[in-house]
């Protein structure tokens, strides 16, 4: 899931350069990792969140743009709001099957 996430990989080199310790390679790489796990699981808490929530929003925003544009047509404002909607919708049920 998370390497669905754009610059997920750069965020990791970034946060393994910050953690540096001496000692031999296993406690180096012992030492990076802890850090490197709590960094991992506030970023997660962060940016992916809850994803079931983040559906269930996007979910509710299509069927208000879809009930607004029974009513009428939409402005091109609302149709751009209507397609970010689906494009979140769509990226959020990827996240869930990966998750």
């Amino acid at each position: 899931m998370w390497k669905k996430v754009e610059g997920f990989a750069n965020k990791i080199e970034e946060w393994w350069q910050t953690h540096n310790f001496m000692g031999s390679p296993s406690f180096m790489l012992a030492k990076r990792l802890q850090p490197l796990k709590n960094d991992l699981k506030k970023w997660n808490k962060e940016v992916v969140g809850n994803v079931l929530a983040r559906k269930d929003f996007a979910l509710k925003l299509i069927n208000h743009w879809d009930s607004v544009e029974r009513l009428r047509p939409l402005s091109k404002e609302g149709k751009r709001s209507q397609k970010i909607a689906k494009d979140n919708h769509s990226h959020q049920a990827i996240l869930e099957k990966t998750s």
